[in-house]
């Protein structure tokens, strides 16, 4: 009898476990990630361009945007909420920084960019593919 009272115990204990499992939720970045058409407005000129955002291993915030300024470059960036950041770096002699949002399916991103010789600001409006 005590052996039935022990399983049904155990039992009743591992269903309830199981009711509370909660699924984590998804990271913010995760809204992110993917392949976007980008428009690109800058001071120098227009242009129109694919970028693509990928995880980034330096933080579970991370992200990579590969190919911002129509540049084989991966550029750096922290998300919060619907926010990103692109911190000041610099990439084979040029420096990004800005920042950005998302709403849906559209991506903002207002960013600085650099070289030895000159500075441009530009705004990128991307639309997941």
């Amino acid at each position: 009898m005590k052996s039935k009272i022990v399983v049904l115990f155990v039992g009743i204990l591992l269903m309830s476990a199981g009711c509370n499992h909660k699924d984590e939720p998804a990271a913010d970045r995760d809204k992110f990630l993917g392949t976007y058409n980008a428009s690109e407005s800058c001071g120098y000129g227009d242009d129109s361009y694919t970028i693509e955002i990928t995880e980034s291993s330096k933080a579970e915030n991370a992200i990579n945007i590969c190919n911002l300024w129509d540049w084989d470059e991966k550029a750096y960036a922290t998300v919060s909420g619907n926010s990103l950041i692109i911190p000041p770096q610099t990439l084979d002699g040029i420096s990004f920084s800005g920042s950005g949002s998302i709403s849906e399916n559209t991506l903002t991103i207002h960013y600085t960019i650099a070289d030895y010789y000159d500075e441009d600001n530009c705004t990128a409006n991307c639309i997941r593919k």
